[in-house]
């Protein structure tokens, strides 16, 4: 059974808002800028960018539940761990521990720790809805947008980057820009905006 209606959400949403998502509703992606700003900055690992691995993490999780019919992307995704497994266990204390919640227990310690170390390693490596509102960066109706004319190259916005962009071109059009506005902030004269237009 194809999911139309999941399909066709996802598929409005970015089209109108692309990973804003991302940048400024998603709560696990709050997670990890907290963990930022508690631990500075300039002491974070700069990975390099492989935007292709979120691809593969969505394409696999699409494979596993057309072939088995179960979620078991759910089973171990530290956001579920968070935000359902762990409160679920206090909501219901009669709730039995199984496998599945140590499970949800490892991954959420293992993520944790890459957040300390490498910032939001989650939204740039391996979330499937990020990749998802990704493909529509370049073409959604809100997004952030870099005036040429007006840029001086001085990078205070790569510097100020979450996801460690290395190029301006990145800016507003990756699919691993998360439209957090960080770099409209920091951004001397003004090159940087929000842009809210259909035209590419």
């Amino acid at each position: 059974m194809v999911p139309y209606y999941t399909i066709g959400s996802l598929g409005l949403f970015g089209l109108a808002l692309g990973r804003f998502w991302c940048g400024w509703f998603c709560p696990f992606g709050t997670l990890q800028d907290l963990i930022m700003r508690i631990r500075h900055r300039g002491d974070i690992i700069k990975l390099p960018p492989f935007p292709w691995t979120k691809y593969l993490s969505l394409i696999g999780i699409l494979i596993a539940v057309w072939i088995s019919f179960e979620y078991f992307f759910c089973k171990i995704c530290p956001a579920g761990s968070l935000f359902a497994t762990i409160p679920h266990r206090f909501v219901n204390p009669e709730f039995n521990f199984g496998t599945f919640f140590y499970v949800h227990l490892i991954t959420l310690a293992v993520f944790l720790v890459l957040f300390v170390l490498a910032g939001r390693f989650w939204c740039r490596y391996l979330c499937p809805l990020g990749a998802i509102f990704g493909l529509f960066n370049r073409v959604s109706f809100l997004r952030i947008k870099l005036d040429e004319e007006k840029c001086t190259g001085c990078h205070l916005c790569l510097k100020s980057c979450p996801v460690n962009f290395k190029k301006l071109d990145d800016i507003g059009a990756s699919s691993d820009c998360i439209q957090c506005g960080k770099c409209i902030d920091v951004c001397p004269t003004d090159a940087i905006h929000i842009c809210a237009s259909l035209k590419n």
